[in-house]
């Protein structure tokens, strides 16, 4: 949940990712996520190593006030993820 200015909304998602078997430090992800009655977002990604590239498409699924066109957003990520270090609390699937 957050609040900005007098915007408030939700969002609830979740993704699922594929690590290749013979090669520990590629993976593939993918997932979906629900934006306040205002948006579906498929997510796909893609990582090798410490990085992972990914890209988003927001699908408007209402008008978003104050805009005059539906809002279809296309978002590119490049992640950098450190090594985990040994011992730590919290686990990490990909490091």
């Amino acid at each position: 949940y957050q609040e900005q200015a007098r915007a408030s909304y939700f969002s609830l998602g979740g993704g699922i990712a594929y690590f290749v078997p013979s090669e520990k430090d590629i993976f593939f992800m993918t997932g979906v996520w629900y934006w306040s009655k205002k948006a579906f977002i498929p997510y796909a990604s893609a990582g090798y190593g410490n990085f992972q590239f990914g890209v988003s498409y927001d699908i408007a699924s209402a008008r978003i006030t104050g805009a005059s066109l539906r809002q279809n957003i296309v978002e590119f990520s490049l992640i950098f993820r450190g090594s985990r270090p040994e011992g730590s609390f919290i686990p990490c699937p990909w490091k």
